[in-house]
């Protein structure tokens, strides 16, 4: 058995990463003795590590960071993962989520266009509003996010918060 959805965060400058990987190095493998004792285990195939930064700073960590053992695994940093269906860029731009959701609701409204000739009207309303509105109420939580990395309190005003992740606002995503 494998255990799924465990989700380490930690932070710190450019000159702390080294004490940062060697903190979550230990935080993996303490989580692995714990899991083994519950006989489950890590999947390093599955398992992705992710740096966030700047463009001017991701390129500042050492090679040798860029990794983590994960078991007899060494697990290398990726440039994208995905989290609760929201993809992060280490630039945290949300280019790449962006891409996709664009990518996967034209690719749904092709497929809908496809069966219209097959559906009435009202049905084919329905199935687009649906898959719009889907994607629209998702994107709430996207400002969860840009609480949580900026520590703001829940009634803190988010467009400064986008606009400091150079996030953009949910008309825009729509558009």
């Amino acid at each position: 058995m494998f255990a799924d959805d465990t989700q380490m965060y930690d932070h710190c400058s450019i000159s702390n990463i080294p004490v940062l990987v060697n903190n979550l190095t230990a935080c993996i493998n303490d989580l692995q003795k714990s899991f083994s004792s519950h006989r489950l285990q890590l999947n390093p195939t599955k398992t992705e590590f992710i740096l966030f930064g700047t463009r001017t700073t991701l390129p500042k960590i050492p090679a040798a960071y860029r990794s983590l053992p994960v078991g007899s695994s060494v697990v290398q940093s990726c440039e994208a993962v995905r989290d609760l269906g929201v993809w992060f860029d280490s630039e945290l731009s949300m280019k790449i989520h962006i891409s996709r959701v664009v990518s996967i609701c034209y690719y749904h409204l092709r497929r809908i266009r496809q069966l219209q000739h097959c559906l009435s009207q009202s049905t084919v309303i329905m199935l687009a509003t649906s898959l719009i509105l889907q994607r629209y109420d998702y994107c709430n939580s996207i400002f969860a996010a840009a609480r949580l990395f900026l520590n703001l309190d829940y009634r803190a005003h988010i467009t400064p918060a986008l606009q400091q992740l150079y996030w953009l606002p949910v008309h825009y995503r729509i558009q």
